[in-house]
């Protein structure tokens, strides 16, 4: 037997399915055609109970919902969601951009209001913030991280390398000033160096830690652990997520990316997350190019950085 997925018109979920009906909470059940006599080997049914919540947001109390993409997305996203331990009760993202010497894009304040939405929520927040280097991501992720702290939790934020964990380190630190005490953690650190930062962070004297693949040692402890975000998301793995998790009690998930990804192809990848895309540049920031080259235009390629060079601009290398 093979499930049928009911068909969303303007006459209910059902869309007119002989083979769809509701259970008392109002929630589609979609049952198998018999063929050749084989009963039905299931329905979808159950929801999780965050999931539901969610639901019901969306669609009103009885569960009815008449616009068919909330529900597909849902459906992808229930797997993950349960109640979440780190409920915001506050949303401080207005006092966070006092703090920045520029002006949000109304992308970043979007993406922002987003993130606040979603961790003030009974579920925890699943969600991936997308956009071309320059759009403003580590902003994105600094106002998170404010509001957390602002109520009472710890943030961390989980780098694929030690120099980009190191450059996410100061730029925080210059976002957030006073405000929050960042932390540093990576491989390279010295022991004594290293010993102090798990201290003063198991006592709940650093508010958000920036770091690489070391924040999942076993010896890394939060006092009160309540954002997790991720950069490069595309670095890590499902696991390492789920580790880095397992350190708070269901802690609320940020991931940031700058691969361009379409968004119907973003849902495919990442269908347990929700998706902001910042598609505004800050004023004065130049449109990102990107080109792919093939392996016999590699040594034009490298004319092309050398020119660049020349004039008096900087290129780097990722291998």
């Amino acid at each position: 037997a093979r499930h049928s997925v009911g068909r969303h018109d303007s006459n209910g979920l059902s869309g007119g399915n002989p083979h769809a009906r509701h259970d008392s909470g109002g929630i589609l059940q979609h049952t198998s055609r018999p063929r050749h006599g084989i009963e039905p080997v299931g329905r979808i049914k159950h929801y999780r109970t965050c999931h539901l919540y969610r639901l019901r947001e969306i669609t009103g109390n009885n569960g009815i919902n008449h616009d068919p993409k909330p529900l597909g997305l849902l459906r992808l996203k229930g797997r993950t969601r349960a109640e979440t331990g780190a409920v915001m009760e506050q949303d401080f993202s207005e006092e966070f951009y006092t703090l920045l010497p520029f002006s949000p894009t109304g992308a970043q304040r979007r993406a922002v209001a987003d993130c606040v939405r979603d961790m003030r929520g009974r579920c925890p927040m699943s969600r991936l913030v997308q956009g071309d280097v320059g759009s403003g991501k580590t902003a994105v992720a600094a106002g998170a991280a404010y509001t957390a702290i602002r109520n009472g939790w710890q943030a961390a934020m989980m780098a694929p390398t030690e120099i980009l964990a190191e450059q996410h380190f100061k730029s925080l630190s210059g976002l957030l000033g006073r405000a929050a005490r960042v932390g540093l953690l990576t491989g390279s650190m010295a022991a004594a160096a290293k010993r102090d930062t798990l201290q003063a962070l198991a006592e709940g004297s650093i508010d958000l830690l920036v770091g690489t693949h070391a924040l999942l040692s076993e010896g890394v402890a939060f006092r009160r652990l309540g954002l997790v975000i991720t950069d490069e998301q595309h670095r890590f793995g499902v696991e390492q997520r789920a580790a880095l998790a397992s350190k708070g009690a269901n802690p609320h998930l940020l991931v940031m990316s700058a691969t361009p990804i379409p968004r119907t192809l973003a849902l495919i990848i990442y269908g347990d997350l929700d998706v902001s895309i910042l598609d505004e540049l800050p004023p004065g920031r130049q449109p990102v190019e990107t080109y792919a080259v093939r392996s016999d235009k590699r040594e034009r390629a490298y004319n092309y950085v050398k020119k660049h060079i020349a004039q008096g601009r900087q290129a780097y290398i990722v291998c």
